[in-house]
Parts: C-alpha cells; sequence; structure tokens
C-alpha cells in the first residue's frame, strides 16, 4: 500500500498515486477527484474507499461516469462498517476476535480463543489480504488503523463480546502460566470486560502491586483503586488492606490530599475492626504523613 512520509493530506497527484499502487492501474480523472471530494486527501480513508469501490465492483462505473451520491457511504466508519460486513463470516469472526485482543495482537492468542476453527491460520491470511492488518512480526498483526479496529469491535453483541473477552482472558492463563505476571494487566482488563469482578479484582491487585514494584505509581493507583471498588462493602479486611497499598503509594507520589483521605479511611476501618495492631499501623503512618507535612 502507498506510503507517504510527510504529514498533511495528500494532493491530487498522490492520490492518483494512491489509486494506481492500490487498485493496480491508473484511475481515471474522475476516480481521482472523487477521491479528492470524499476523503479530503487523507491517505487512510482515501485507500479504504478504493478498496469499497473495487470491493463493490463500482471502479468501472466511478471511471466512466464519475458517480459519488449511491457509491460510497456516508462517513468513513459507515464505510469501513460496510467492508467488514461483506467479509466472509469466518473471516469476520477472525477480525472481531482479534478486535478484542486489541491494535496489535498475537496470532496465537487467536488460535487459543478459536480452538475449534481448524481454518484460523486461513482466517487471518484472508484479512491480511483484505487490508484489514498487517504483520509486524512473527505470529503478531496490527489493524491498519485504529478506526477500523474499532468498526470490529463495536460490531460485536455484548453477549458474545463478553464471551470473547472471557476467551482471551483463559488464553492467556493457559498460554503464560509459567510466567503469569506479563499478563497481569490484560487479564484484569479482558476479565473486566467479561463482568467477572472477582476475577478482574484479582488481577487488578497483581498488577497494581507489580506496578508499585516498577515505580508505576500513577497506574498503581489506578489499579488499586479500580480493585477497592470491587471489593465487598462488608469485607473491611480486604478495604484495609487495599488502602494501605494505596495510601502507601499516594505517599510516595506526594499527594498528600488523597493520602489524608485514604489514612482517615483507615482510621475508622481499624476502629471498626477494634484491631489494636490496625490501629498501631495507622497511628504510625499517621506519624509519617505529619512528619512530612510538618512546614
Amino acid at each position: 500500500m502507498y506510503k507517504r512520509q510527510e504529514l498533511g493530506p495528500l494532493g491530487r497527484q498522490e492520490l492518483e498515486t494512491l489509486a494506481d499502487l492500490t487498485l493496480g492501474s491508473v484511475p481515471s480523472d474522475n476516480m481521482v477527484t472523487l477521491l479528492l471530494q470524499r476523503s479530503g486527501g487523507n491517505p487512510f480513508f482515501a485507500e479504504q474507499m478504493l478498496l469499497y469501490l473495487r470491493e463493490e465492483g463500482e471502479i468501472d462505473n466511478v471511471d466512466r461516469y464519475g458517480q459519488t451520491s449511491s457509491l460510497l457511504p456516508f462517513n468513513v466508519r459507515t464505510l469501513l462498517t460496510a467492508r467488514l460486513d461483506r467479509l466472509p463470516s469466518a473471516v469476520k469472526d477472525a477480525v472481531q476476535g482479534a478486535a478484542v485482543l486489541g491494535q496489535e495482537f498475537d496470532e496465537q492468542v487467536l488460535t487459543f480463543m478459536f480452538q475449534n476453527d481448524v481454518l484460523l491460520a486461513k482466517h487471518v491470511r484472508e484479512a491480511e489480504g483484505a487490508a484489514i492488518w498487517v504483520p509486524v512480526g512473527q505470529g503478531r498483526f496490527r489493524f491498519r488503523s485504529g478506526l477500523l479496529r474499532e468498526a470490529a469491535y463495536d460490531m460485536l453483541p455484548q453477549a458474545r463480546r463478553r464471551r470473547l473477552h472471557r476467551l482471551a482472558a483463559e488464553a492467556l492463563e493457559i498460554m503464560h502460566a509459567v510466567d503469569l505476571a506479563q499478563s497481569y494487566n490484560r487479564l484484569a482488563y479482558h476479565y473486566g470486560r467479561a463482568e467477572d469482578e472477582a476475577k478482574e479484582r484479582h488481577y487488578a491487585i497483581l498488577a497494581g502491586d507489580q506496578a508499585e514494584a516498577q515505580f508505576a505509581h500513577v497506574q498503581a493507583v489506578d489499579l488499586y483503586s479500580r480493585a477497592l471498588a470491587l471489593t465487598e462493602r462488608g469485607d473491611r479486611y480486604a478495604q484495609y488492606d487495599l488502602l494501605c497499598r494505596r495510601e502507601r503509594v499516594y505517599d510516595l507520589l506526594g499527594e498528600r490530599e488523597a493520602q489524608l483521605q485514604d489514612l482517615e479511611l483507615l482510621a475508622e476501618l481499624a476502629e471498626d475492626l477494634a484491631d489494636d495492631y490496625r490501629r498501631a499501623e495507622v497511628a504510625l503512618r499517621q506519624g509519617r504523613y505529619a512528619e512530612v507535612t510538618r512546614t
């Protein structure tokens, strides 16, 4: 496909080159005019229009008559959806499964998700041939555009979307069982989208601990906060444990107001639990807070 080094919209001559490379023949003036009018020179949009017209068998009509109103969907999102809908059913299923995995995906994970489809590798290559994605490494592919991936994802019914996210999570658990730590974040994400709160919480805590150890403190706060939101209201011990983690990270970040709020919550929980050990622990944390905030 056409590659352009500098940023900005394509001009008429560049669109002509793009059409030549995409279609394998020199486009008519009508075709170039259509591309210029409808894409505004955006190379991705122009390429998708060319692919759509080729798949519809409408290239000759544009070349001869320059028709525009009935040949192309009104906007690029509709156009992308139309292209995806035209794929063979099994290829479309594979594309939607890959969209669940993200902008870039591992074919091996997709294979675990579709274990009953012995032709999955063939479907992946068919999607590549249809310019849905490009290879970026051994067994890895990337959608040609974030918009294309989003269009495929948004086409999924909610129930199937949840099912695919669960399959993705289970595939990761199997594939990376020896070293699951590399997948904590993705597992929390997929189980969250699968609406499995218990597993999402489990992996959010592990991912939070991992982020904290790697000094990714903002990410750690987000993960601990998500795990806390998923903790049952009556489970005060679990709440206390997570608040201790988050308060510690707020301290490292110097987020004093947020840290103080967590200290107050910890003190309330220690009292509710009537736990002298936790009362003492909170007192020590409050003492450290007072020390670093002393003016």
